[in-house]
C-alpha cells in the first residue's frame, strides 16, 4: 500500500538528552487537566494544505496547536501563532521535520502571530510558503522568549503513558493518516508506519483517542478525529509553557518598594545617631 508522507520524520530518541516523561525529565509536571481532556481549549482550526500548496508542515502546526491550547488553559484568551514561520524556522523545506526539530525551533526561535507571517491566499506555491523571513520578523519572534519559558519532552507511547502525559499538556503524536474502519475509527493497517503528526486532546478510556488534526474530513466537527485505542503511535511529545517571573511587573515593583523602604529605615537610623 503506497503511503504519502504529510510531514513527519522519525529519528532515534536519546533518553536524557531529549528527555522522556520519567525520572530523566527536567520538564515541570504541573497537572493542568487531571482528566486528560483538552477539547474546550482548542484554537481555531487551520488546514495545512491549501489550494495547490502542500507544505508538509504537520509537525510545526501541531507544536503551535499545543502551545496555543496550553496558553488558553493557563491565561485565557485565544492565540494564533504563525505555522508558516515555525515550519521555516524548524528547517522544513517541504519534506517534513522531526518532532524534536519542530519543538526546538519554537523553544529557540520563538514565535510570531499568524497575521505577522500568514499563510495567505497569495501564498500559492511551495517556494512562496518557504520564502526567506525578514530579519524584523525573526527578531520580533525572539521577544516571545523574553516573556515565556517553553519546554518539551518525549512521552512513552503506551496507553497509560499517554493518559499520564495528557494530565500535563495536549500531546503531539504520530499516526498513519488516514484509514477508517467499520467502527468509524481511524486505525493502523498492518505494517503501516506513521506519516503524520497530530494533537492528542483526550480519550474515551479503552475505546478511542481524540485528536485535533490539520486536515478536515466532511463529517461533524471536521478537524476532530477518533482513533482506535490500539493505534500505538510511534512517537509522542508533551509540552510546557509558562510566563517568566520577570513578565510580572508587580514583582519588580515590590522589589523596588522593599529596597526604598530599607534605604529609608537606614536613613532614619543615621539621623537618630547624628542628632541623638
Amino acid at each position: 500500500m503506497e503511503q504519502k508522507n504529510y510531514g513527519l520524520k522519525s529519528e532515534p530518541i536519546i533518553i536524557g538528552k531529549d528527555y522522556v516523561l520519567s525520572g530523566f525529565s527536567n520538564v515541570p509536571k504541573d497537572i493542568l487537566q487531571p482528566n486528560g481532556q483538552w477539547r474546550e481549549f482548542l484554537p481555531v482550526a487551520e488546514n495545512q494544505s491549501r489550494g495547490a500548496v502542500e507544505p508538509s508542515s504537520c509537525v510545526p502546526m501541531t507544536v503551535d496547536n499545543c502551545a496555543e491550547i496550553l496558553l488558553k488553559r493557563l491565561y485565557g484568551g485565544d492565540y494564533d501563532w504563525s505555522d508558516r514561520f515555525l515550519a521555516k524556522m524548524s528547517g522544513n523545506t517541504g519534506e517534513g521535520v522531526t518532532p524534536q526539530a519542530g519543538a526546538q525551533a519554537f523553544k529557540n526561535k520563538g514565535t510570531v502571530k499568524e497575521m505577522d507571517w500568514p499563510f495567505s491566499p497569495d501564498i500559492d506555491t511551495l517556494e512562496k510558503f518557504y520564502s526567506e523571513i525578514p530579519a524584523e520578523i525573526i527578531n520580533n519572534a525572539l521577544k516571545f522568549l523574553e516573556s515565556y519559558d517553553f519546554l518539551h519532552e518525549y512521552v512513552q507511547t503506551s496507553p497509560e503513558a499517554l493518559k499520564e502525559g495528557l494530565r500535563y499538556s495536549p500531546l503531539g503524536i504520530g499516526v498513519p493518516a488516514w484509514y477508517l474502519n467499520e467502527q468509524e475509527l481511524y486505525y493502523r493497517p498492518e505494517g503501516m508506519p506513521d506519516n503524520h503528526f497530530v494533537t492528542l486532546i483526550g480519550f474515551v478510556d479503552k475505546k478511542y483517542w481524540i485528536v485535533f488534526d490539520s486536515y478536515a474530513d466532511s463529517e461533524g466537527d471536521p478537524n476532530i478525529k477518533h482513533l482506535d485505542w490500539n493505534i500505538n503511535p510511534s512517537v509522542a511529545k508533551r509540552f510546557f509553557i509558562k510566563k517568566k517571573d520577570t513578565f510580572y511587573p508587580e514583582k519588580e515593583t515590590n522589589w523596588l518598594i522593599d529596597l526604598l523602604r530599607a534605604l529609608g529605615y537606614a536613613f532614619i537610623g543615621l539621623i537618630k545617631k547624628i542628632y541623638g
